[in-house]
């Protein structure tokens, strides 16, 4: 089975789409459209000056995330940190508001290991979404999926997870200790901030019965993986820190729900 990225087609080269902090070439709405999913690698966002400087700042959100005691450790120097907010999305002005703090909730079907459970983590703060190169991310991932018009013009939630799984030498965790699994989303986007000292974590899309369709490993900043995630399942490899030194791999992760429509999160 051939890496989606093999499959990333640029669009025309005279019309990239600029989002103000970076500029992409390539066809992905397209790709969704007709796949339920796309790949890119970090070296399609075409930074600019702004958002160079922008990607710097994001990344330091990952040194103050909180421990997640949700997380399946297999040794004591490897673990979870994370931050989660919901806020409402204004599609017409991209406009971001963070909403009242509220627990990340996943029922038991949709998550065997922690679902049932209500999982408190630290919200997301300021400097982070309002971090230029956030915005811009947020705004460009819900203009790649399509949706029907008429909800175009409603208030949408938005969801960001912030998560950094950290690897103490010589050891291995896992990514994703539910499995293979959905998340319930109507879209997801996930991006890979920075990755230090550690190997492994590849990750498979699979069509909702489980048969695989493509699979990529994130090695550089922002390689991109967009899906739609109520429609296919994930799952990721262990990870591994070969290294003397701790090692950690930061993921942004963002979706998109409509309440009371087509759009709804599936819980």
């Amino acid at each position: 089975m051939l890496d989606s990225l093999e499959k990333v087609k640029p669009s025309n080269p005279t019309s990239p789409i600029n989002q103000g902090t970076f500029t992409i070439r390539e066809a992905l709405k397209k790709q969704i459209a007709e796949q339920q999913y796309a790949i890119a690698p970090g070296k399609s966002f075409q930074l600019s000056s702004l958002g160079q400087e922008a990607l710097s700042s994001l990344q330091q959100s990952w040194e103050s995330l909180e421990y997640d005691p949700f997380y399946a450790e297999k040794e004591p120097t490897s673990y979870r940190l994370r931050r989660y907010t919901e806020f409402d999305f204004t599609p017409q002005t991209g406009e971001l508001c963070p909403r009242p703090h509220v627990p990340y909730v996943q029922s038991l079907e949709m998550n065997t290991y922690v679902g049932g459970k209500a999982r408190h983590f630290g919200d997301l703060s300021v400097d982070t979404y309002k971090n230029p190169l956030f915005q811009d991310l947020v705004n460009y991932n819900f203009s790649l999926f399509s949706r029907e018009e008429e909800f175009s013009d409603r208030l949408w939630i938005c969801q960001v997870h912030i998560m950094r799984i950290v690897v103490g030498a010589g050891q291995a965790t896992a990514i994703t200790p539910e499995g293979i699994h959905s998340d319930g989303y109507p879209f997801a986007g996930l991006h890979l901030m920075n990755k230090v000292n550690i190997e492994g974590g590849k990750t498979t899309i699979y069509q909702y019965d489980e048969t695989p369709l493509a699979t990529t490993t994130f090695r550089e900043p922002l390689d991109s993986l967009w899906l739609e995630d109520r429609h296919l399942k994930h799952g990721v490899t262990d990870i591994t820190n070969r290294n003397s030194g701790a090692g950690y791999r930061d993921i942004l992760a963002i979706s998109f729900s409509l309440p009371d429509s087509i759009y709804a999160k599936r819980i």
